[in-house]
Formats: structure tokens, C-alpha cells, sequence
């Protein structure tokens, strides 16, 4: 027992604090040297094809103008067969429509997409940082913009006319 009354516990070792931490926040070298390590192991490991592919979103990912992997979905969704294909049709590129070729009213935050049959479609676009193969890389993700239900359209213009029937 120590002379405040408080028991000893048998290998401790004692900790000084900075002033800006207490000893209970005070960390040994060994414990900094292990969290770096930690913190190094987990920024290696990045993102996989294998963990792209299982995500209903349609994901691409890319170093600049290489085109490293597209999942199921992004392929679906741009209605190209694999991602040789999409290189070859240019790439990112050719993805999105601008200015005249735009769909007219599309949704707030959304850009158009190409496909490549022709067909355009809304969607949002995030592109996001990541680890790729212990490398620094771009991941593209796309959604299809939500369009407003038939219903809901059929019962905008039955406002209106009601609206106009009133007037």
C-alpha cells in the first residue's frame, strides 16, 4: 500500500504528463510507435475491385487519363460491355453531355450522362479520393438522378388544370 492508502500495482510504470494532456492521456513511445504503424496499415489498404463490385452504386476509378476499374453497376449503367470498351468510346471524356446536349430540366445537382447507345440520363456524379493498389487515385460514383413518378406528374397537371378551370 502506498502512504495515501491507495494499493500498488506490481509493474507499473510511472507517466509524466506535459501539462496539456493528463497522465491518463500521456502515451509511451512504444504506444506512438504503434499507432503509427496502425494508422500506416490502415491507409495501405484502400479499396478493392472485389469490395466496388458488391456496391449497388456504379463506381469508377481512375488515375488521371488510366482507367483502372469500373464495377457491374457503372457498367450497366453506361450500358458499355467492360471497361476496354468505355476507353475506347473515349473514356471519361465522352460520359457526360454539356451545354446543347444537356436534358433540358434535369434535376438540381446533376449532370448527364452518355450511354453508350445514346440514350441520356440524370444522374449525380461524386468524385472522391482514395487508395487504390497503395496509390493515390480518383473514384467516380454514380447514381441515377431521381426523376419525378408518372403519378406524381399526372397529378401536377390535374392541379393545374384544376387551377385553370377556377380562374
Amino acid at each position: 500500500m502506498r502512504p495515501s492508502g491507495e494499493p500498488e500495482i506490481e509493474d507499473a510504470v510511472p507517466v509524466e504528463a506535459d501539462g496539456s494532456e493528463t497522465a491518463l492521456d500521456a502515451k509511451t513511445p512504444d504506444d506512438a510507435a504503434g499507432e503509427i504503424e496502425v494508422q500506416q496499415q490502415t491507409a495501405d489498404i484502400g479499396l478493392s475491385g472485389e469490395i466496388l463490385d458488391s456496391l449497388p452504386i456504379g463506381m469508377l476509378v481512375h488515375r488521371g487519363d488510366q482507367l483502372l476499374h469500373a464495377n457491374p453497376e457503372f457498367l450497366r449503367l453506361t450500358a458499355y460491355d467492360d471497361l476496354d470498351a468505355f476507353a475506347q468510346e473515349g473514356g471519361i471524356d465522352a460520359l457526360f453531355a454539356n451545354g446543347e446536349e444537356a436534358i433540358d430540366g434535369e434535376p438540381d445537382g446533376t449532370m448527364t450522362l452518355i450511354r453508350k447507345d445514346g440514350q441520356l440520363r440524370p444522374v449525380t456524379a461524386r468524385l472522391h479520393s482514395i487508395r487504390w493498389d497503395g496509390k493515390g487515385a480518383l473514384m467516380l460514383a454514380l447514381t441515377p438522378a431521381s426523376a419525378p413518378s408518372t403519378e406524381a406528374a399526372k397529378g401536377d397537371e390535374a392541379v393545374a388544370g384544376a387551377s385553370r378551370s377556377r380562374a
